[in-house]
């Protein structure tokens, strides 16, 4: 995804300067051109969406009782989806005080019993220090915007219970990217597409965890950037009703480069899950 003014209070140690994701994501832009063509209305900044959470939802087994860490929740649907539908518990991290003020706003219009269940922290994912353990740890299209997911990774590796599990999804470098989809994706979103993924199982392996798997998840990439492609053209009036001409043609040119760009395979995107060994683990 991609977005077009900057916030300052985005920016930090922890991103590049030029990254612009996400500033505008509470906008109506937005709305039009990805959450209802291809959210039903949600607000995932992510590629993925309610079929990704549903699948780590499913495969974990999460209900009441369990407790997720979310890195970089943003406008925290996420959060709050995965707590309405798997009435799990659930902590949200985010840097950027205007996402961290939507997603609070967002949160005192939901039904009080799932209130209960959601909590939106502001901090550095970086350098955020766990107040508890967690049974699950999720970062969905994050990783990629910053200078060293490792570090991200580190934190989520000290958040977990022993036992507790890992899942995220981003953007990985295809079979063989090119320098000009490097510095275009670089330019337009401050964007690093984390590596292959045995290099990127590597790093996780490096870190302390253990069954690392990877999922090759590229046709929901592929099928975001086509539908926001067609909503683009289809509400083309309406869109450039609630945005300037400069920021539409951005749109426009990004999205077609995204696309391109998994269509061709220079770019991936990537499911993974680890876990952190139990303390009987040998």
């Amino acid at each position: 995804m991609h977005g077009n003014s900057t916030d300052p209070g985005r920016l930090s140690a922890s991103l590049p300067a030029q990254n612009k994701i996400y500033d505008t994501a509470a906008g109506a832009l937005w709305h039009l051109a990805v959450y209802e063509p291809v959210h039903e209305g949600r607000e995932f900044t992510n590629m993925a969406g309610a079929a990704l959470l549903d699948s780590i939802g499913t495969e974990f087994g999460l209900g009441a009782g369990h407790s997720v860490l979310e890195l970089c929740s943003g406008t925290g649907e996420v959060c709050r989806y995965l707590a309405g539908r798997f009435d799990c518990q659930i902590t949200g991290i985010e840097l950027n005080p205007s996402q961290l003020d939507h997603a609070r706003l967002k949160h005192r219009q939901l039904p009080t019993s799932v209130q209960k269940r959601v909590r939106f922290l502001r901090g550095d994912v970086n350098t955020w220090m766990p107040d508890r353990a967690y049974d699950l740890v999720v970062a969905v299209d994050s990783l990629a915007l910053m200078n060293d997911p490792g570090d991200a990774l580190a934190v989520a590796h000290a958040a977990l219970r022993p036992g507790g599990h890992l899942v995220f999804a981003d953007i990985l470098t295809g079979r063989e990217l090119s320098d000009r989809v490097r510095g275009t994706a670089w330019e337009y979103d401050g964007i690093r597409p984390l590596p292959q993924p045995a290099d990127t199982a590597e790093l996780l392996s490096h870190l302390g965890f253990v069954d690392i798997v990877h999922t090759d998840i590229s046709a929901a990439a592929v099928d975001c950037f086509r539908i926001i492609s067609g909503a683009l053209t289809v509400r083309q009036r309406a869109i450039q009703d609630v945005c300037t001409a400069e920021e539409y043609q951005h749109w426009c040119e990004s999205t077609e480069f995204y696309l391109d760009s998994f269509v061709r395979r220079e770019l991936s995107y990537g499911r993974f899950t680890a876990r952190r060994p139990a303390q009987d683990d040998s």
